[in-house]
């Protein structure tokens, strides 16, 4: 994960916070697309995700809620709000927008992904939606609540979470033996 933030902050700003959005977040792709500047609250350390970029009728571009139909908020590491206080320049609204101020479309971050590892031939491979794996992944291996990490990617049921986003590691299974060794 950090090399591939590496890699996105060797090739440009925008590109490196739209990655470490989802990398530190666990959003989905769009819902990192549809940010504006009063989703960072950064006194209360957490961005409100409250849209969604997608196609509508008759393909023109839209916002409507995120997935399931519900707001939520997510929180806001100080690493983070340090490089996003440091992103902005502009006056714009939103945070990823075109030149005229429209927001951009969901074919921009594969854009991207596709020029980082065109210029690290070496790095490893990682989807877009493999960095919402893997932040749930290494939320599990901290130790926090299934039900907090559903909550966090906006999953109804932790099921979800558990079955599908997080995933086994050597870290984990290691950790398991220590504690283990613990116990006995």
């Amino acid at each position: 994960m950090n090399q591939f933030l590496s890699a996105a902050k060797k090739y440009n700003e925008r590109t490196f916070i739209y990655f470490s959005i989802l990398a530190s977040t666990g959003m989905r792709k769009c819902e990192a697309l549809g940010l504006e500047w009063k989703d960072i609250e950064f006194d209360k350390q957490r961005i409100f995700i409250q849209r969604t970029t997608a196609y509508g009728e008759n393909n023109k571009y839209i916002t409507q809620l995120p997935k399931g139909n519900k707001r939520r908020y997510v929180p806001l590491d100080d690493h983070l709000a340090v490089e996003l206080k440091h992103y902005r320049t502009d006056l714009s609204d939103k945070l990823f927008h075109t030149a005229n101020g429209d927001f951009l479309r969901p074919s921009k971050p594969d854009q991207w992904k596709k020029v980082i590892y065109a210029n690290e031939p070496d790095l490893k491979q990682i989807t877009i939606h493999g960095l919402r794996h893997t932040f749930a992944t290494l939320l599990n291996q901290a130790g926090i609540n299934p039900k907090d990490v559903a909550q966090i990617l906006g999953h109804t049921k932790v099921n979800m979470t558990l079955d599908v986003y997080t995933h086994s590691t050597i870290q984990g299974r290691e950790k398991a033996r220590a504690e283990i060794n613990k116990l006995f």
